[in-house]
């Protein structure tokens, strides 16, 4: 049987994260009946994580309504944010902030497909115009 995941996820400021122990597990192949419940993520500061990670990771975050990737966020996690469920159906928050790898194409883009979206934390973002 499977069961029904994570609901929240806090990694935030978890910098020394293994590349193959906790992203393996939570964000690797095979791993979307871990996170695709989840309603709530804060990976601020995960420096470890890649990008990619992150990415398939939000994708399969169906019921995602809140989200923080604080000094992290880069275009191809907000994009695979943005092509999911989630930004259509739950999405309301995004916090972004201080993030130095977005860029104005992706931010239009989550603006435009999180039909929710209420709260955008830009702050710091120096690269967004």
């Amino acid at each position: 049987t499977q069961g029904l995941g994570l609901a929240a996820l806090n990694l935030s400021g978890c910098r020394s994260l293994a590349p193959h122990g906790v992203e393996g597990k939570i964000f690797g192949p095979g791993t979307d009946q871990f996170t695709r419940n989840l309603v709530e993520a804060d990976l601020s500061s995960t420096l470890e994580l890649t990008d990619l990670s992150i990415a398939n990771m939000l994708r399969s975050a169906t019921k995602l309504a809140s989200l923080s990737l604080r000094y992290v966020a880069t275009d191809r996690m907000i994009n695979a944010l943005a092509e999911s469920n989630a930004a259509a159906s739950f999405l309301y928050l995004v916090d972004v902030a201080f993030s130095s790898k977005l860029t104005d194409a992706s931010v239009q883009l989550i603006a435009t497909k999180a039909t929710h979206l209420q709260r955008m934390n830009l702050r710091g973002c120096r690269s967004i115009s």
